[in-house]
């Protein structure tokens, strides 16, 4: 008899599968800490732009987006020489009265009477879906444009690196300088990554209601 059906035969079955159930447990909580860990280092490398309408109305959420292209169109110098997002950071507050300034004109011109706050705060995101990228959920450090109540649906984007900023397609900007080449796969390929998104966020919601 060979020594591997000796082996085999002292083997408890259920002791071996119990063995392989822990060992592909392991494999895939092994798996998603590695994930989850590339996540944190996308959140802290990444300065969103977060824009919120007064309300739902057809004319507050139109203005809410000459709002956003006001704010863009500045973010082109305001950011053009920035290399981290702490660069990207420092410089969006240093210009929050501009920023402002920029988005209480809109708002007046427009024939509307809404304060405007605007300020840079850790903000909480769920997983988002953009044109070509999606972010994993958690806390974001981000540009925050307030208009009126505040009430209405939401417009997100990314500041730095300027994905966002219509100059960016012109110089070519994307993730890569400011994330490593497996950490911007995330962001540029979640189809690949579904799964673990959402394992992810269903964590990141856990941790958010234990702070809470």
């Amino acid at each position: 008899m060979s020594l591997l059906k000796r082996i085999c035969q002292h083997i408890d079955p259920k002791s071996a599968v119990r063995a392989l159930a822990c060992a592909l447990v392991l494999l895939i909580t092994l798996n998603i800490c590695g994930f989850s860990a590339k996540c944190d280092v996308i959140r802290e490398n990444v300065l969103r732009l977060h824009v919120l309408a007064n309300s739902d109305s057809a004319e507050d959420q139109a203005l809410k987006l000459k709002v956003r292209d006001g704010i863009l169109q500045v973010s082109q110098e305001v950011f053009e020489n920035c290399h981290s997002v702490g660069e990207a950071e420092t410089a969006a507050r240093e210009h929050l009265p501009l920023f402002k300034s920029v988005a209480e004109k809109i708002v007046s011109d427009n024939g509307y009477g809404y304060a405007v706050k605007v300020e840079l705060k850790d903000t909480w995101f769920e997983t988002r879906d953009y044109e070509g990228f999606s972010l994993p959920a958690g806390n974001y450090e981000a540009l925050r444009v307030l208009i009126g109540e505040a009430d209405g649906k939401n417009w997100w984007c990314v500041m730095f690196p300027s994905v966002c900023i219509p100059a960016a397609a012109r110089g070519k900007k994307d993730f890569s300088e400011a994330l490593s080449d497996s950490q911007s796969d995330i962001v540029t390929r979640p189809q690949r990554y579904k799964a673990r998104f959402k394992i992810v966020e269903i964590f990141q919601n856990i941790t958010k209601s234990m702070r809470g």
